[in-house]
């Protein structure tokens, strides 16, 4: 169930596919992005090395800013909430002064992510805050691969199709 629904005023419904390695994710969550193949790596390894102790405190802000540093390191804007107003298709996220407040609802409501349902809900709702001036596919796709892989080992990784 999104939480943030009534923040996107065009519908979207994410939609993703299990892969069986990180590799294949990483190319995956990087693939429909104007600067692909530059962040393949640093994805791959955000997936596999960028791991808090308990992983559902991967989706916390704090984790959140910290992979965004991690694998947007060369940009001005690496590790930061936006601060510009932005548009991703014809959807226009919340503006950036509400984005602390959302982040901490989304943190609050996602506590603890047990199922994949629930993740997918996260991801949906992360994507229509859209926290971060560029990568948030990517920081989501990293959360979500990792995630399904600690939920469901046995089928792989999911990674988002956008």
């Amino acid at each position: 169930m999104s939480h943030f629904k009534d923040l996107r005023m065009v519908p979207w419904t994410p939609t993703f596919q299990w892969v069986s390695s990180v590799e294949e994710a990483a190319e995956k969550i990087n693939l429909p992005h104007e600067d692909y193949p530059k962040r393949v790596v640093w994805t791959r390894n955000a997936i596999t090395s960028m791991l808090p102790t308990y992983p559902y405190s991967l989706t916390a802000s704090a984790s959140l800013l910290v992979l965004h540093r991690y694998i947007f390191a060369d940009t001005s804007h690496a590790g930061s909430w936006r601060k510009v107003a932005v548009r991703v298709g014809n959807h226009h996220p919340p503006h950036s002064d509400l984005l602390p407040s959302l982040m901490r609802q989304l943190e609050h409501y996602y506590e603890e992510i047990t199922d994949l349902p629930t993740l997918m809900d996260w991801y949906n709702d992360f994507e229509t805050i859209h926290p971060f001036q560029d990568g948030n596919g990517r920081v989501g796709g990293v959360v979500v691969a990792r995630l399904s892989h600690t939920l469901d080992e046995e089928k792989g990784y999911l990674a988002p199709d956008q």
